[in-house]
Order: C-alpha cells, then sequence, then structure tokens
C-alpha cells in the first residue's frame, strides 16, 4: 500500500518559504517593508520545520506548545482536528536515575 509522508511534504514547503524569504530579502535595500515580511516567512518556515519534527518523532510535542495552539484535552474538538497530548516533564535527577539503571 502507498502513503503519503507528511514530513516530506512540511520540508517542501518549508524550503518553499525559504526560497521566496531569500527573495522577498533581497528587495530589502529597495523596499522598506521587505525585512519585516521576510522576518515573518522565516519564522512560519521554522514554525513548520519545527512541527515536521513532531510528526517524524524526532522531537516531542511539547516543543510546539504556544498559546494559539494549546488545548486542556487531547479529545478533537468539533472540527476533527489531530491533538497530540503532551508527556509531563521529567526532573533532570528522574531522567539521571532512568539513564544509570
Amino acid at each position: 500500500m502507498s502513503g503519503v509522508s507528511l514530513g516530506d511534504e512540511l520540508g517542501t514547503i518549508a524550503e518553499a518559504l525559504n526560497a521566496v524569504g531569500r527573495l522577498v530579502e533581497s528587495r530589502a535595500s529597495v523596499d522598506p517593508e521587505a525585512a519585516s515580511h521576510a522576518g515573518m516567512l522565516s519564522l512560519v518556515a521554522e514554525r513548520l520545520r519545527l512541527v515536521r519534527r513532531v510528526v517524524k518523532g524526532n522531537i516531542g510535542p511539547e516543543a510546539l506548545v504556544a498559546s494559539h495552539n494549546h488545548r486542556s484535552s487531547v479529545a478533537p474538538g468539533e472540527d476533527n482536528d489531530v491533538v497530540l497530548p503532551i508527556r509531563a516533564k521529567r526532573s533532570a535527577d528522574s531522567t539521571r536515575r532512568r539513564r544509570t539503571r
């Protein structure tokens, strides 16, 4: 059975945003707003990279937590959103103990 790689899709979108950001940034000398626009594009590209790392399992979803996406429940809402559970943070001591066992 074939499938669709969300990680690859997110990576491709982030690369396209970076390319557009470089084009916009190159116009900064003639367009004063271009630097601001390039910064916004860079922020979006970096957030997409972070989402890609979560999708691929390289980092936990807690790296994405922000005021605009935090949910108090992992149950999907009316929009059938995918809500990833956030693991409780472990203390440095408990992590160290687990490694030495």
